[in-house]
């Protein structure tokens, strides 16, 4: 009988895992909307990234003192502010690129 190792997912520092995060957002921009908008917020509303982002809220809320709609709204503060962030430097890298043609 042989042995089953079970193998432990390697565990990311934060700063991997911002650099992750960031390459997801520009990699988001990369690839047109390819569902409707239902199916893609039903997609969405059941997926297990949701439900890791609920239970972040969650600790948030309870690391910090606030309320969970508070941490909700820092949370979805963040993520827009990276994925606007992302955006302008996608938009002033694809200019720049135009001005060298």
């Amino acid at each position: 009988m042989q042995s089953q190792e079970q193998t432990q997912p390697i565990r990311l520092t934060d700063e991997q895992l911002i650099k992750q995060i960031n390459a997801a957002f520009v990699n988001s921009h990369a690839h047109g909307q390819k569902e409707s908008s239902a199916q893609e917020l039903q997609r969405i509303l059941t997926s297990p990234a949701l439900g890791a982002i609920l239970r972040s809220i969650r600790i948030l809320a309870s690391e910090e003192g606030i309320t969970e709609m508070v941490a909700a709204e820092n949370v979805v503060d963040a993520m827009q502010s990276l994925d606007s962030i992302w955006t302008q430097y996608l938009i002033q890298e694809g200019l720049a690129r135009i001005k060298q043609v």
